[in-house]
């Protein structure tokens, strides 16, 4: 990533700050929102110190963010009657979010962190929900 050391720094902090969060919070609302935080530093940052990996991490943060935002709506509203939040979800999600910081602030590939974000991601819809329940996508 071409960004500045100080810039992957403050994504590193921000990003186990948040992976606290997650951690600690017991309500799934409030684990979601602080989750939303990670994509509001990738913006924050990229307007100030650009770099097109941070618009491919931004984009799937928030896609998985939102993804993560519609299902437990849906549970919650009683519209969900199949799809699950799978038991350590949110644990798995803790730790990528931290790994990321780590990579980020390391100067590492980000692939394999992203992967890891998508999968979670992609298990809140239907063929995702599906994939994981064979023992294909792990979370």
């Amino acid at each position: 990533m071409t960004i500045s050391i100080n810039n992957r720094q403050i994504i590193a902090n921000e990003f186990k700050f948040i992976s606290g969060k997650i951690r600690s919070e017991k309500e799934l609302p409030r684990k979601i929102y602080y989750f939303s935080g990670t994509f509001g530093m990738i913006q924050r940052i990229f307007n100030i110190d650009y770099d097109i990996n941070l618009v491919l991490l931004h984009t799937i943060l928030q896609d998985t963010h939102r993804g993560l935002n519609n299902l437990l709506s849906m549970i919650i509203s009683g519209n969900e009657k199949v799809i699950t939040l799978p038991p350590g979800l949110f644990d798995s999600l803790a730790d990528v979010v931290e790994e990321l910081g780590n990579t980020i602030v390391n100067d590492k590939d980000i692939m394999p962190s992203l992967e890891k974000i998508a999968a979670i991601g992609y298990v809140t819809m239907g063929n995702g929900y599906y994939l994981y329940q064979k023992g294909t996508l792990k979370v």
